[in-house]
């Protein structure tokens, strides 16, 4: 995890150019920073993640999926809900899978039911 780096203050500048890499027109960046963004765990992040649950890219849905379970924020509960619709698969799997598995993660953290 990113959290582990000496620098941490280094490591959180890095969050505004990763959500604005979020909008980039190559799907691989966007993606890249969609998971880079989970690692490190900032709520900032929330809202553009909630946004990529909607790119046009399913490896992008997959890991803005992954990164909003990672950072736990109950705000994604109800974007990640609407994201079990998504039947698309790529290389990492099905987008609702992932979804679903990052709704757990955010009851477990929250010890709410979600589902």
């Amino acid at each position: 995890m990113l959290y582990r780096y000496k620098d941490m203050g280094l490591i959180l500048q890095s969050v505004a150019p990763l959500i604005k890499a979020l909008a980039d027109e190559d799907n691989d960046v966007r993606g890249i920073a969609a998971f880079a963004l989970g690692e490190i765990g900032s709520e900032k992040a929330v809202d553009p993640l909630i946004k990529a649950l909607t790119d046009e890219d399913n490896t992008v849905r997959w890991r803005a999926a992954d990164a909003l379970g990672r950072i736990g924020s109950e705000k994604a509960v109800d974007p990640l809900k609407s994201a079990l619709k998504d039947e698309s698969e790529g290389i990492l799997g099905k987008v609702k899978d992932k979804a679903f598995e990052s709704l757990e993660r955010i009851s477990r953290k929250s010890k709410k039911r979600i589902l």
